[in-house]
């Protein structure tokens, strides 16, 4: 193994080591320990067990909506299986994640390295548009200062978005730059049908919500006061820093940017303590559903992994 791969390997854990050291040195542990609210569990077991359950059917829906449909015997249950699988791989590190999602894809579905990639990054871009999307709508539609920029810096955003997919997906050649529209890594949001990416749309739209609606819950679970579009802006902005692939899940930094981003709304000990059973049981649901429902596709994916990573 490279000296890169294995810098690879060991920084998300040395980031999240560091992190939590200077968190909990910033932060009493025992007054942490001291705002851990057991009862909450008996509000916050269902709906994390609901929210693995209900993300789990529209992540193996989106990637059906992305595999061709003369690719036969590609069903929901082995996307839903390979989507499972490779949550056990995304823990460590989001990108980790994705790779071993294309992989599985592949091997499930008989479609090439870089058409799986490329379905796996329409979906990855899709949720990071809108993420960002709602953050700014919601500091738009329900703040008043700078709003004339707010609303440019919104539309200037959808337009983009719009523009890039009119461009993949135009008829029209691009001269020079039609080898790289060309790429099997752009075929997916190139091919796939104009409704089916539609559905898309609005899977993802209700994949966003139903994590707002789990964040929510660990408020309201802790008695944290929260309003709708404080909520969406805050956890809009913890999502974009837990997702960096710089750490173990998101782990120190997605504590920290949830710290930080609710402030306002309780003492820093008990938003700690709210968000450490949050991502408890999110980490812990997702290491269920990988071990029990898909644990040959995770191996599979571990494996994979592994590979990608002694080969670079």
């Amino acid at each position: 193994m490279s000296r890169a791969s294995e810098t690879r390997r060991w920084l998300p854990l040395l980031v999240s080591a560091i992190t939590l050291v200077w968190l909990f040195s910033a932060i009493n542990p025992g007054e942490v320990a001291r705002a851990l609210r057991w009862d909450a569990v008996w509000i916050l077991l269902p709906a994390i067990l609901a929210y693995g359950g209900i993300t789990l059917a529209i992540e193996a829906s989106s990637l059906v909506l992305l595999v061709p449909p003369s690719v036969r015997g590609f069903s929901w249950l082995e996307a839903a299986r390979a989507k499972a699988a490779s949550y056990l791989v995304g823990i460590v590190n989001y990108l980790f994640g994705a790779g071993a999602l294309s992989v599985l894809l592949r091997r499930r579905s008989g479609l090439s390295l870089e058409d799986a990639a490329g379905a796996v990054l329409v979906i990855t871009a899709v949720d990071f548009g809108l993420v960002l999307s709602a953050c700014i709508v919601a500091v738009t539609l329900f703040e008043t200062e700078a709003l004339q920029l707010r609303m440019g810096l919104l539309i200037g955003w959808v337009a983009a978005a719009v523009t890039g997919v009119i461009l993949v997906r135009s008829p029209i050649p691009w001269g020079p730059l039609e080898s790289l529209r060309s790429r099997p890594l752009f075929r997916a949001l190139r091919l796939t049908p104009f409704l089916a990416l539609v559905q898309l749309l609005l899977l993802r739209i209700s994949l966003v919500f139903l994590f707002f609606a789990a964040v929510g819950t660990a408020l309201y679970a802790y008695d944290i006061p929260f309003s709708i579009p404080g909520l969406v802006v805050k956890t809009s902005i913890v999502t974009v820093v837990a997702a960096l692939p710089i750490a173990v899940a998101g782990l120190g930094t997605g504590q920290i940017a949830f710290v930080q981003a609710f402030e306002d709304n309780a003492p820093e000990a008990v938003l700690l303590a709210c968000n450490v059973m949050l991502s408890v049981g999110m980490i812990a649901m997702r290491v269920g559903i990988g071990m029990v429902f898909a644990r040959e596709y995770a191996r599979e994916a571990v494996e994979a992994q592994k590979q990608a990573q002694e080969e670079t």
